[in-house]
């Protein structure tokens, strides 16, 4: 069971999603996610892992130009501290949202909020801690005073460091104006974002839930994740001209001559051989001439043909076509897989 497994428990899925939401780009009542949990762990390692696999997957797709940001609830929690805030979640709530609004509308609603004039300036100081560790952190060390705020740099630096190692570090860098919309997260919280026209905001996300599971019934475990927004991903790629192509068809064709019953037996026997060899072949169940089965191989790509014939079969053979070359030899049914293969 879950409780018993060895932990740490790696999972990942891809599943269609539904939420209470108004429909709007980039944003659907049900969706599609690609997500990744890594469960059982509290350090740091465990973070710096999932970052990792999020940057390789978006480079797996070909896309180059996006960004990790990596911001951290337990210091958005320790600055609404320090400026005196009840309503921390609040607050969170209001940060993550700047983005949608101008300034002044941003300004007005921290007044709105509660916040002094010099509390609004910290606000600022805040959402401009934003780029390489190396800039950022010096200056987050200066904001934050607390013990509990500077441990939580510590780790951030820690987790910069183990990202150079995985070698993805030009992809990530600090955002601490990020909060994510989830009251969940308990420490390390990132989004990536794709600059494109086509509207869309961030293309995932995730960040460290260590008291969710224990929410739900289950024993106090720490955990972190992230999930991928497929429908959000799929137009950007697509604008950039890196959605591979829907290709349809098989590597091998098999043809033959003649309706009779036995030789579309041995037709399905031969397609059958080749794909339990985990070759892609499929065979001709329309039953069309040879000079049509020949241009609709074409058609799909096929790298070769195996031609049926009632005299090959009679002494166990059948005729094998490369497409590519156009030339065809004779050879036994016991040869078809390790002949085909050399042509793939």
């Amino acid at each position: 069971s879950f409780q018993t497994a060895p932990k740490p428990i790696r999972w990942y899925y891809i599943a269609n999603m539904f939420r209470y939401e108004e429909p709007q780009s980039g944003r659907l009542r049900e969706f599609w996610q690609a997500g990744v949990e890594l469960i059982g762990s509290p350090n740091i390692e465990a973070d710096a892992e999932v970052i990792a696999l999020l940057i390789e997957s978006y480079l797996n797709t070909g896309l180059r130009e996006f960004k990790v940001n990596i911001g951290d609830r337990v210091l958005l929690d320790e600055f609404a501290k320090m400026l005196g805030v009840k309503d921390d979640i609040g607050l969170m709530r209001l940060i993550d949202k700047k983005d949608k609004m101008s300034r002044e509308e941003f300004i007005k609603s921290l007044k709105e909020f509660g916040l002094s004039e010099e509390d609004i300036g910290k606000v600022f100081a805040l959402i401009e801690l934003k780029g390489k560790p190396d800039d950022v952190l010096p200056k987050a060390y200066e904001l934050f005073g607390s013990e509990i705020a500077v441990e939580e740099l510590k780790k951030i630096e820690g987790l910069f460091e183990l990202l150079e190692a995985y070698g993805v570090e030009d992809y990530a860098l600090i955002d601490f104006g990020i909060a994510r919309g989830f009251d969940y997260y308990t420490s390390i919280v990132f989004e990536a974002i794709a600059p494109n026209d086509l509207g869309i905001g961030s293309i995932g996300g995730g960040g460290r839930y260590d008291n969710l599971i224990e929410v739900f019934g289950g024993k106090p475990t720490p955990a972190t994740g992230f999930a991928i927004g497929i429908e959000r991903l799929i137009p950007i790629l697509e604008s950039k001209g890196l959605l591979p192509e829907f290709k349809v068809g098989s590597d091998v064709f098999i043809a033959y001559i003649g309706n009779e019953l036995e030789i579309k037996k041995k037709a399905i026997e031969v397609t059958q051989m080749l794909r339990k060899a985990k070759i892609r072949a499929e065979y001709d169940i329309q039953g069309r001439k040879l000079s049509k089965a020949l241009d609709y191989a074409n058609s799909i790509g096929a790298k070769a043909v195996i031609i049926l014939g009632k005299r090959d079969l009679a002494e166990g053979k059948v005729t094998i076509r490369d497409m590519k070359s156009g030339e065809q030899r004779t050879i036994s049914i016991e040869k078809v897989v390790e002949e085909v293969k050399k042509m793939l």
